[in-house]
């Protein structure tokens, strides 16, 4: 390595194409703020509030990448795909001898403090993002490897919600829909850290930050308890926003050479967050459309944040 300064860095065979493939298991976990459905309090003296949320669940995803020398001073790109689309069931109902209030949005306009029986809602969230980066590893020191990287960022969320409420005193389903659908793109920097620990052994972190602009559809479908001769109202509404995103992860990997050392195996796990920040749009569309000017300045209106955390494994071939 040369005093002073950062040296290339790449493992891979003596007889390299310089093309790495990749491919890895995600089981991840998806938590929205403000995904609250009700709002009830027990029968205790005195009584206790509680809030019911959308559940929340570990859902399996993938993702898969390519990575090759671009044959100038060691830098090299990377794309990679990353697909997760979860799903989960609710099912709310007050506490015994206590009551249940739903929460605003989810029922007709303007009404507030509707007590409900029962409440099923379902949420179901798609993940589909690309990222593209410039990077180049160097040895900061005789055993870590540091790799800084630039590039575009984009792709698509899509959200939906459904509740089926109860009221007090009916035995009628009343359905509401809320679909939201993002678009984003922006550009993503950050940088990797591998520590070689020896016999192939390595730990690895990233960070990566972006400022994404991302363009969100809300549609809606509310029952109207108030108009008995139309029990059906439609929403749409436009956002767009600059907003930041940021990953981090921690693992550790392992790295063999086979076939000859033409190929180079490596497997890795790590743990991994990845933050949106004003993704959930839904339910300030619903206060901003079926709330009176009055109501709604009385309503704190937060657009609440998206996360995703959990494991990822997976496996890289270096030709």
């Amino acid at each position: 390595m040369p005093l002073g300064g950062l040296a290339p860095a790449k493992v891979q065979g003596s007889d390299s194409w310089d093309i790495a493939l990749s491919g890895s298991f995600l089981f991840w976990n998806v938590m929205q703020e403000n995904m609250g459905i009700a709002s009830m309090q027990t029968a205790a003296t005195p009584p206790s509030a509680i809030t019911a949320y959308q559940k929340t669940e570990f859902h399996p995803g993938f993702t898969a990448s390519i990575t090759t020398s671009l044959g100038t001073d060691h830098w090299m790109g990377k794309g990679k795909y990353t697909r997760l689309h979860t799903r989960t069931d609710s099912s709310t109902a007050p506490p015994p001898g206590g009551s249940m209030v739903v929460n605003p949005g989810f029922t007709s306009p303007g009404a507030v403090n509707q007590t409900a029986s029962f409440v099923i809602s379902s949420f179901q969230l798609d993940l589909d993002q690309i990222d593209l980066c410039l990077m180049r590893p160097s040895y900061f020191s005789s055993r870590l490897i540091f790799t800084p990287f630039v590039g575009p960022k984009f792709g698509f969320i899509d959200q939906k919600l459904r509740t089926e409420v109860t009221l007090v005193g009916s035995t009628e389903e009343l359905p509401t829909q809320f679909t939201t659908d993002t678009w984003f793109i922006g550009p993503r920097f950050g940088f990797s850290l591998d520590w070689l620990i020896g016999y192939g052994f390595s730990s690895t972190s990233s960070f990566g930050a972006s400022l994404i602009y991302q363009s969100q559809r809300v549609r809606g479908d509310l029952y109207d308890t108030t108009d008995v001769t139309d029990n059906s109202l439609d929403l749409l509404q436009y956002y767009r926003f600059f907003k930041p995103n940021w990953q981090m992860s921690l693992g550790a990997a392992w790295n063999s050479k086979t076939l000859g050392d033409a190929v180079c195996i490596k497997l890795f796990a790590s743990y991994e967050i990845e933050y949106f920040s004003g993704q959930n749009v839904a339910k300030a569309a619903a206060l901003e459309n079926f709330f009176t000017n009055t109501q709604t300045d009385n309503i704190s209106i937060l657009l609440g944040d998206l996360v995703f955390h959990g494991l990822k494994t997976g496996l890289q071939f270096d030709f």
